[in-house]
């Protein structure tokens, strides 16, 4: 069970980094809609925390899943779940990323989880819940630079998995 700690919450086995998305690839599971998922490319430029057993370096490029996705079909031509729905705030190719993501070590795939665009060399909030907490002030990092970022995170992240 995760234990969380305002905007960074401690998860088992989980993987702090800044990564930039290259590419994603969305698969469908037994030819059905509702069973898409998309894997998604990222290059690891910056370790602050992983998992003493996970064999990670910089300049890796590591996969991602996350449910829901789109594909092209020759059947039936541009393929969706039900239940997607447009985001506002999502993963763009390019961009650099601070990112949590949980490690699954059984079956040795990544999740994502959380992230901050970082591509301005500000940390912006990217997601509904990590803007919002941005604008109550709530956010220990927003607007921080990324060099700043970059000291500032190990001992946070250390503070919040001793907790």
């Amino acid at each position: 069970m995760a234990r969380v700690h305002g905007e960074f919450p401690a998860l088992p086995d989980d993987v702090w980094v800044i990564a930039t998305f290259e590419n994603n690839h969305a698969f469908m599971i037994d030819n059905d809609p509702a069973l898409i998922y998309s894997e998604m490319n990222f290059r690891i430029e910056h370790i602050f925390k992983k998992p003493d057993n996970l064999s990670l370096s910089v300049g890796d490029l590591i996969d991602a899943g996350i449910a829901g996705g789109r594909l092209k079909t020759s059947e039936r031509g541009s393929v969706s779940p039900t239940w997607l729905r447009p985001a506002d705030h999502y993963y763009r190719k390019g961009h650099k990323y601070l990112m949590q993501l949980a490690y699954e070590a059984q079956g040795g795939f990544f999740y994502a989880y959380t992230r901050w665009d970082i591509s301005s060399g500000k940390v912006q909030p990217d997601g509904p819940v990590e803007i919002e907490r941005a604008n109550r002030g709530e956010s220990a990092i927003a607007g921080m630079s990324v060099t700043d970022l970059i000291r500032y995170l190990p001992s946070l992240l250390s503070n919040a998995s001793n907790r």
